[in-house]
């Protein structure tokens, strides 16, 4: 399989980065790097695809190397000019988010149109934390072994379409061996 069915293959079940981080600056939200890091990987593992992502001179590199071909993937952006490390290391952590968003062309949740134009978003936010890849695993063993977890699961969590899907499957085609 070529990267690009592989990284297709993710595209299709990666779903949508929610903003759940605080910009106080400009009282608004974003979706943060680790976010973006905990959904994606597990996908691109599956596809025996990693993501580097070096500094080369005054570049951010972001790169998709599929393991098993060695083909890759690229986007890049220069880094801006600055001596203080704490703008330059900000600067890092905004374009790594970026650079990987663009390559997978992933959505997120938006809803500054809205907000610039004077339409009212009447959505709550959802305060449930993210279902991590230990607990997923955790609850999928127990699923597996026939115990119903995943309506409190959906009450107490959020969780990425993968887990929720994979979740989803396992409860239904649950089969106790005699």
């Amino acid at each position: 399989m070529t990267i690009y069915k592989k990284l297709f293959e993710i595209q299709k079940n990666i779903g949508k980065l929610t903003k759940d981080a605080d910009n106080p600056f400009f009282k608004s939200k974003y979706a943060d790097i680790n976010q973006l890091i905990e959904l994606s990987n597990p996908l691109f593992h599956n596809q025996n695809l990693m993501v580097l992502q070096p500094i080369h001179g005054n570049t951010l590199l972001t790169q998709v190397i599929d393991v098993d071909t060695g083909e890759k993937i690229e986007s890049s952006l220069e880094l801006p000019q600055s001596q203080d490390p704490q703008k330059i290391g900000s600067a890092i952590t905004y374009y790594r988010r970026y650079t990987l968003k663009a390559l997978l062309n992933l959505q997120e949740e938006d809803d500054d149109a809205n907000r610039a134009s004077g339409n009212k978003v009447d959505k709550p936010e959802d305060t449930r934390p993210w279902l991590t890849e230990d607990q997923f695993n955790g609850y999928l063993s127990l699923i597996n072994k026939g115990e119903k977890w995943l309506s409190k699961l959906n009450e107490k969590f959020r969780m990425k379409k993968a887990y929720k899907e994979t979740l989803e499957s396992a409860e239904k085609n649950y089969k106790p061996s005699k």
